[in-house]
């Protein structure tokens, strides 16, 4: 995808909590360190549940299956294994919940900065909750028109008939608030206001692309393009966290995401 004679705007194939996949129960590890994001502290997490369940399973047939006099050693150092391993459970848990909140803080940050910018209330922006047990919209089905019209919309965006795009995009994003496509309604909505210099506009659209979907198709690139925005926009600190975000939630995004992640925060100057 990319916006015909519209110079200097590259076209990445472009969101704080991402989908996990949790791979079952490995070897049993031992771990002492600390997670650094969410997937491996609920990696660590599965791994310490299959070696519980496994002791658990020993010590109940160590009574009833070892000789007299050894059982109940056996069965003592089973349990003293078994707290050793909750603990870690525990402790494993309580960083998963400081972590989330972590990342709730920084994203309910960065929307009211973006709603700062456009010169709104940031007091009345609806808050964004992460949760990665909730359904997405991309498990909606596409409706032929809600294809039909966003095809022409997007057409005009290309074309540069902005004014005309626009006033489809946002039509589409009121017609089908549901749609799994309106997380690519948000995009190239904020293409044209990227390239017509409306940068606080700009960054407000991508920003509710992301929200619409956080683990929609165009989520990393509504992030990306977010990121980008903000740094236009002298946001430098926000800017940077926003790019280390998509590599962070979105590792297999593709080369050119990837590519002009690098290359943006090497233009800003991120650590």
């Amino acid at each position: 995808m990319y916006v015909v004679n519209l110079p200097k705007l590259a076209r990445f194939a472009l969101p704080f909590a991402a989908a996990i996949t949790l791979h079952g129960a490995a070897a049993a590890q031992t771990w002492t360190g600390t997670a650094e994001n969410t997937g491996d502290l609920l990696y660590r997490l599965d791994l310490l549940d299959a070696e519980l369940s496994d002791i658990r399973a020993r010590l109940g047939g160590a009574s009833s299956s070892a000789p007299t006099g050894t059982g109940s050693i056996d069965a003592s150092r089973l349990e003293a294994e078994v707290a050793r391993l909750t603990s870690q459970v525990e402790q494993l848990q309580f960083e998963n919940r400081q972590l989330k909140e972590q990342l709730q803080r920084q994203l309910d940050d960065l929307i009211y900065r973006v709603t700062e910018l456009e010169g709104g209330d940031p007091t009345q922006s609806a808050p964004v909750v992460l949760d990665s047990s909730q359904t997405t919209q991309t498990e909606a089905p596409v409706i032929l028109s809600e294809q039909s019209d966003l095809d022409r919309a997007k057409l005009d965006i290309q074309q540069g008939r902005f004014d005309q795009g626009e006033g489809r995009l946002k039509k589409f994003i009121s017609d089908y608030p549901s749609s799994s496509l309106v997380g690519e309604a948000h995009y190239w909505l904020g293409q044209s206001n990227f390239v017509r210099g409306e940068f606080p506009l700009a960054a407000s659209t991508y920003l509710a692309g992301y929200k619409s979907d956080t683990r929609g198709g165009y989520a990393p690139e509504n992030l990306f393009q977010l990121g980008v925005t903000l740094g236009r926009l002298g946001q430098m600190d926000a800017a940077c966290k926003t790019l280390n975000e998509v590599t962070r939630q979105f590792p297999g995004a593709g080369a050119t995401i990837l590519e002009g992640v690098r290359s943006e925060k090497a233009s800003l100057g991120c650590a």
